[in-house]
């Protein structure tokens, strides 16, 4: 699967008061195509996921970080420390390749370890794979959006994705700062309110 069309499809599926972080160079770059007020872009991703929880702790609207499997290995504290959050507005996309994003080789651990889907359960995630929404469905849109909208987090979203080597964007990441707290300020941009909650 593409993970530009990836990105684009679950930015689209966010509403418009929810908070997108986005955690390193290929997924800014591939992530700023979709841009939108509540979008914060850290080219270099070390403690995005820490960073999530602050911030959902702190928020009522609904925060999604996404991060590669290579970020997801360098600190599974943090996604301990995120799962033990207990945060329902909390969201965890997790983009997997494989590999490292700078290169297509050496592969990352990620699927050599024991099921990562029982090991995000086992740390207190709700766990969803979207693999099926991207191979069935055209556009999956509408169908991951309703999802969405009724499940609460600590979330884990994983996706396969296909490893695009790329160099990134340059990000103003200061000013990408100053846009998410102006956001998340602004009143007239409600945070989203669950309907059924679905466990």
């Amino acid at each position: 699967m593409n993970r530009s069309r990836v990105i684009k499809v679950l930015i689209k599926a966010m509403s418009k008061g929810d908070v997108g972080i986005f955690a390193g160079r290929p997924i800014c770059a591939e992530a700023i195509n979709s841009d939108r007020p509540g979008n914060l872009y850290l080219s270099r991703g070390a403690g995005a996921v820490s960073m999530a929880v602050g911030m959902a702790m702190s928020v009522e609207r609904r925060v999604f970080v996404f991060v590669s499997d290579e970020h997801f290995l360098m600190d599974l504290g943090e996604l301990a420390h995120a799962a033990s959050s207990k945060c329902d507005n909390l969201y965890v996309v997790l983009l997997v390749t494989g590999n490292y994003s700078l290169d297509t080789t050496p592969p990352t651990i990620y699927d050599t370890m024991p099921s990562m889907h029982g090991v995000l359960f086992n740390m207190g995630f709700i766990v969803h794979d979207y693999r099926r929404n991207f191979e069935n469905n055209k556009n999956p849109v509408k169908e991951i959006r309703a999802t969405l909208k009724k499940v609460r987090g600590p979330l884990a979203v994983i996706v396969r994705v296909a490893n695009k080597v790329s160099s990134g964007v340059d990000i103003d990441e200061k000013k990408s700062i100053r846009n998410i707290t102006k956001f998340i300020k602004d009143k007239s941009i409600s945070p989203y309110v669950r309907e059924d909650i679905l466990f």
